[in-house]
């Protein structure tokens, strides 16, 4: 790839998919038109911080790579609206697939090819036998289950390691420097929480976390964005706040819930207790 392909005239969007780049040795020029940059399914493990330079960028997709964070200089993305850091997926079952043949995990793996391009196609297949506990060449709902497991711990993504992010829950906090963001897509990654900070993204109207299996809470401050209008929080197995109940009925529910804890309000169920019985038998003793 030439190393200047970044300087073409007028150039505004750029997009480079599924390739088996581990490190973009580009140029990023200081000044540039360019709008949108999408590096999708590609196998670098940092996020090149000159990224930054892209003063006038409003769109920013990193899905798919084998990344644990992002760069504190892409705070200074002012104009950015999108931002999409989505993580490697794993299989979604989700009570859809009872079981998978080997067929059909070797066809899903062909549609969805970033965990082949990261461990290997022999790697895959080992995975395979290794969690096909019978040996009968089909996965069950459990075996699909444990065999996801090793594709989360196994595989960079966002939120697993969490050195100086404690406060931030795994989230890179250069995310909210991002004022002007009006979607993000956290999706299949391990962060355990969304912040107080998140009160700083105003704009935001679109808040993707389906998919993250350690997410534990979402502050009540997402609750109080002005122009927020989707929150996905489906498959989210350790979600307690918004509990899944609250989940399950939709945004408007959820939005209400979180406003409840931004004020201090959390739900309080009483239990009251009577006793009933003949008179002057000891009740009130």
């Amino acid at each position: 790839m030439p190393k200047d392909i970044l300087r073409a005239p007028a150039l505004s969007t750029f997009y480079l998919h599924n390739c088996p780049i581990r490190k973009l040795d580009i140029e990023w020029p200081a000044s540039t038109t360019l709008t949108s940059l999408s590096l999708k399914g590609l196998l670098i493990q940092e996020v090149p911080k000159e990224i930054a330079k892209l003063s006038e960028l409003n769109d920013l997709n990193l899905d798919c790579n084998p990344i644990f964070t992002l760069p504190d200089e892409l705070g200074h993305l002012k104009k950015l609206k999108h931002l999409s850091a989505k993580g490697i997926p794993w299989i979604p079952f989700e009570g859809k697939i009872y079981q998978m043949p080997k067929a059909k995990y070797q066809k899903w793996h062909a549609e969805n090819p970033y965990i082949i391009n990261y461990l290997s196609e022999k790697a895959v297949e080992d995975l395979f036998d290794k969690f096909d506990e019978n040996n009968n060449n089909i996965l069950d709902l459990t075996e699909v289950a444990k065999l996801n497991f090793e594709f989360l711990i196994s595989i960079p993504r966002i939120g697993v390691n969490k050195r100086g992010y404690n406060t931030y829950g795994g989230v890179p906090p250069m995310i909210f420097k991002l004022k002007d963001l009006e979607s993000l897509d956290l999706s299949y990654t391990a962060i355990n929480c969304i912040p107080d900070f998140a009160s700083e993204l105003f704009n935001l109207q679109t808040l993707n976390l389906e998919h993250c299996p350690f997410l534990e809470n979402v502050s009540g401050n997402v609750g109080l964005l002005p122009n927020l209008r989707s929150l996905h929080l489906n498959s989210c197995a350790m979600l307690d706040s918004p509990p899944p109940d609250i989940v399950g009925r939709g945004f408007d529910s959820v939005r209400a819930f979180l406003k409840k804890m931004a004020g201090g309000f959390t739900e309080c169920h009483r239990t009251k207790l009577m006793f009933i019985g003949l008179g002057q038998a000891g009740k009130t003793t």
